[in-house]
């Protein structure tokens, strides 16, 4: 397998990793600043705490689902189908605030919890099938802070968005983009 150095001279790397962060970074963003979200959107916070509990259950079971998905059609494959759950959630925000009513909050919630259920195994198997097994402490010390790093950026980010009154419809907007 390849060492750490390696897999920062390899273009596959760079190119993975914005997909890889892109969930941790725009959903800490966003559960961060989530008060405002709910008062933007019109939504009772109530209803959005509430939420919570079908994005777990969700997350539990799309978890149990991709991970033998991974085993039989390989992580790398399955990285770009993990992103639609959450471009549909980006794409929610950008319609009007209650087209769904109160069920509103628990679409999103569910999209989410279907995004992070599918990417626990998709990145547990990302990197060993990248670059095998031989350095993979090596190589999740050196990913693992930059989730980090991206995770706490995140709400410095968004703060700076809100506080600009950039709308959270422009913010799923721009995470769309960026994930396309």
């Amino acid at each position: 397998g390849a060492d750490r150095a390696t897999m920062l001279r390899d273009k596959r790397f760079y190119m993975v990793l914005p997909l890889y962060l892109a969930p941790p970074f725009f959903l800490t963003g966003l559960f961060f600043h989530q008060v405002q979200m709910a008062a933007a959107r019109g939504w009772a916070i109530e209803t959005l705490a509430a939420a919570f509990t079908l994005y777990a259950f969700i997350k539990v079971a799309s978890s149990l689902v991709t991970g033998p998905l991974v085993d039989r059609f390989t992580a790398l494959r399955l990285l770009p189908f993990s992103v639609i759950p959450l471009v549909a959630a980006f794409w929610l925000l950008t319609l009007p605030d209650n087209l769904f009513g109160a069920a509103t909050p628990f679409i999103y919630m569910g999209l989410i919890g279907l995004n992070l259920g599918m990417v626990g195994p998709i990145s547990g198997g990302l990197w060993p099938e990248l670059f095998g097994t031989a350095h993979l402490g090596a190589i999740r010390s050196l990913t693992a802070p930059i989730v980090i790093a991206a995770t706490a950026a995140a709400p410095v980010l968004f703060g700076l968005a809100v506080d600009m009154n950039i709308s959270f419809s422009a913010i799923g907007l721009s995470g769309i983009i960026f994930l396309i």
